[in-house]
């Protein structure tokens, strides 16, 4: 599929009778189009480093992993269903025609519940954070240990991508800023050296597990029981990770808009359910596990500018990529407190 053929999808095409709503989300990965009731998944054809659904196989495979993965945590995902072409017309279930995509359909949810928008309109509680922490705690603790070895160089490498990007940050927002960057790079470097041992005991404590791997505002919605959605299907490795590692980047999500009370409340409640601070200096890795989380979000911003075709989405990307570096430094000034 591509843009076009989903436009047509949404204009004349329907699931099962029903029409579909003319308007549709798109991202770097896919497209979501909606009926009354459902939302649809459909996987755009691309391959990255990370990623690949290039073939029609692959997206069906990875339609029925995503419904897996987050059926553990969620009721709203349903079934995958083709998506087939009888002449110029492109629908959603049935018979007849050619199969030529699947989509993952899901409950469609109230956009004015998901949490990124409440951030945004200032309207979280801490009841709220409550509710959540013992939500994602539950899924946690019931979740596949994995014990994946360490590697220092895989680690290393991935904080240091965002030396891909720091001749941008040079040009957009000065050596100040770009600074940052290469000053959070020497420190990772010798912060994961020096606690190597630890990061490995983490793993031998059963604090590694199958869990969201996406886990911010954005892929949550607040209900009274809050609902968590859009968990990473395509990289085992991506979802696989240390429990303060998750946690860390709904934390830092939070810290970044200025909500560190709720923050806060999030991983007091959390730690009742799951203790993820075993030893001292987990305190420091939780810390750099937030500062990983926001270099990895700076980049992709950063990315995201570059990639970006008219001016309005390259200038939020910058923004929202600065806002992320900025938060770097809070927590490097953290962890450099450490040591002084």
């Amino acid at each position: 599929m591509n843009t076009k053929q989903i436009e047509q999808l949404c204009a004349s095409g329907n699931f099962l009778g029903e029409n579909l709503d003319k308007e549709f989300l798109e991202t770097h990965i896919s497209w979501v189009v909606f009926s009354n009731d459902f939302a649809f998944k459909i996987k755009k054809p691309v391959k990255y480093p990370f990623l690949d659904y290039s073939s029609l196989e692959r997206r069906k495979a990875n339609c029925h992993k995503e419904l897996e993965v987050n059926g553990r945590y969620s009721n709203i995902y349903l079934e995958v269903v083709e998506l087939r072409q009888r002449g110029d017309t492109f629908f959603l279930g049935g018979e007849g025609g050619d199969v030529v995509d699947y989509a993952v359909r899901v409950k469609k949810l109230s956009t004015s519940k998901k949490m990124d928008v409440l951030l945004d309109k200032k309207k979280v509680e801490l009841y709220q954070m409550v509710s959540l922490a013992k939500v994602v705690g539950e899924f946690h603790m019931g979740a596949k240990v994995v014990k994946n070895p360490f590697q220092l160089e895989e680690n290393r490498r991935l904080f240091n991508d965002i030396n891909s990007v720091i001749k941008d940050v040079s040009k957009n927002f000065g050596n100040e800023v770009s600074d940052i960057l290469s000053e959070s790079m020497a420190f990772s470097d010798i912060f994961l050296k020096t606690h190597s041992r630890r990061f490995k005991e983490r793993i031998k404590s059963s604090l590694q597990r199958d869990v969201h791997g996406d886990l911010h505002s954005g892929n949550i919605f607040l209900y009274k029981k809050p609902i968590l959605f859009d968990g990473i299907e395509f990289n085992d490795s991506m979802r696989q990770v240390d429990l303060a590692y998750e946690v860390a980047f709904l934390c830092m999500d939070l810290e970044s808009r200025g909500y560190l009370d709720l923050s806060q409340t999030f991983l007091v409640e959390y730690r009742k359910s799951v203790e993820i601070f075993e030893q001292p200096e987990d305190t420091q890795i939780f810390i750099y596990f937030k500062m990983l989380r926001a270099n990895v979000r700076a980049k992709i911003h950063m990315y995201g500018a570059r990639q970006a075709e008219d001016l309005a989405p390259h200038n939020l990307n910058l923004q929202r990529a600065k806002t992320y570096i900025i938060q770097m430094r809070k927590y490097l000034d953290q962890l450099e407190g450490f040591y002084v």
